[in-house]
């Protein structure tokens, strides 16, 4: 609560009004599940699969080097496994994120990453299965990291990794051995920065 006092009161004494831009961003994401607990004679099958982000974000100035910005993203995350089956857990993600400019053009980001599981499914060469029963952990949470450069007049390029922290699913193998799976991802993208 303090830290949110502190936040208004820092926005407000800026001559009244926030320094305030907007802009939209899109991308791919290099996604996997990593897998936690495995079994010693099971192997880890899967393989980074890509996806793609798109979505809005705000930037609200704090000072001359700092800035709080958060995003509205859909998000499609998963992986691919050994047999090229393909799982996709497309999101609905709210990172919100500490700035720090350490150059004029140059941000490092970082921040909680929230997130809700829309829908999951499975996709080999002719089919396409639902996995909503299976992967029904709706909430996602981590922490993202990255850096973004303003590259030329408002045009962003954006790369960010994305440690989750919530077990996106569990594998019972028996009734002592559980494992359980965490997204990761990179992300790049470009964007553009309204003002």
């Amino acid at each position: 609560m303090k830290f949110l006092y502190t936040l208004l009161l820092t926005i407000i004494s800026s001559n009244g009004i926030a320094q305030i831009s907007l802009g939209g961003k899109a991308g791919i994401n290099i996604s996997n599940l990593a897998v936690k607990d495995l079994p010693a004679e099971f192997e880890d099958g899967t393989n980074s699969s890509i996806g793609f982000h798109f979505g809005l974000f705000g930037e609200f100035k704090l000072s001359e080097q700092l800035s709080a910005s958060t995003e509205l993203l859909y998000t499609k995350r998963g992986t691919k496994s050994d047999d090229d089956v393909r799982i996709n857990l497309n999101y609905i993600e709210v990172p919100i994120l500490l700035v720090y400019y350490p150059l004029d053009r140059v941000g490092i980001e970082l921040g909680p990453n929230f997130g809700y599981l829309l829908s999951a499914n499975a996709v080999s060469n002719d089919s396409k299965g639902d996995l909503n029963d299976v992967y029904d952990t709706n909430f996602d949470f981590g922490i993202s990291a990255g850096f973004k450069i303003e590259a030329y007049q408002n045009v962003l390029f954006f790369a960010r990794y994305y440690y989750g922290l919530t077990k996106v699913v569990e594998v019972f193998f028996t009734q002592d051995e559980i494992a359980s799976e965490y997204n990761r991802s990179v992300q790049l993208g470009l964007g553009y920065r309204f003002k």
